[in-house]
């Protein structure tokens, strides 16, 4: 469902919870499978509460609303081995010297946030978005927190999650993202979480 309309352009949710604004063609009969086959209403669907889930502000773009140019660049940049890898250095220390273009580009807009828990929040919000647009997602969300989900092990709650998504034959897939080093203690984790929330796979996306 089109948020504003104008003679070219509307705004509407592109995946995720954030507002991708862009040129588009809408048929008549064209159905928002992202909006409504959310992770929050497939979750509730199944007894699950969504408490919280990223909309942007906590990304290298901290805003929820990315015109679709930007969003096209944040997702080819992430999608790039080297140019992620430029980005992530870049991050670590601004003082290292940009070739790649794109991350020049990306760098460059205004309100760009340098932190290292940006770039891990994008990295989770472009895993999210490359499930639906190169294997048919209906939606995903990222650093989504679902209510009174307990740790089996220990009893501890464990409801975060770094990116769920509602699948083309409507499983959940939970996906652990790592930038970073990790210890095999966070594997474990994946697994608990994963059996807490019934989901029909996890993957460790490192």
């Amino acid at each position: 469902m089109p948020l504003s309309s104008g003679p070219e352009r509307l705004r509407y949710v592109e995946a995720l919870v954030i507002f991708i604004s862009g040129p588009t063609l809408v048929r008549p009969k064209q159905i928002r499978l992202t909006e409504l086959f959310t992770v929050e209403r497939v979750l509730a669907s199944r007894g699950f509460r969504v408490v919280s889930e990223g909309a942007g502000l906590d990304t290298v773009l901290p805003r929820n609303d990315w015109p679709i140019g930007e969003a096209n660049l944040v997702f080819e940049v992430f999608d790039n081995r080297s140019k992620r890898a430029e980005l992530l250095a870049f991050v670590n220390d601004q003082s290292v010297l940009v070739a790649d273009n794109d991350v020049k580009k990306l760098i460059n807009i205004s309100g760009f946030n340098t932190t290292r828990e940006a770039f891990s929040h994008t990295f989770e919000w472009y895993v999210g978005e490359l499930l639906i647009r190169r294997f048919g997602a209906f939606s995903s969300s990222y650093s989504v927190n679902v209510a009174d989900v307990m740790r089996n092990s220990d009893g501890e709650t464990s409801g975060d999650y770094d990116v769920l998504s509602v699948l083309g034959t409507m499983d959940v897939l939970y996906l652990e993202c790592k930038s970073g080093k990790f210890k095999g203690k966070k594997i474990l984790n994946m697994v608990e979480r994963a059996r807490s929330l019934h989901v029909s796979a996890s993957v460790m996306f490192v």
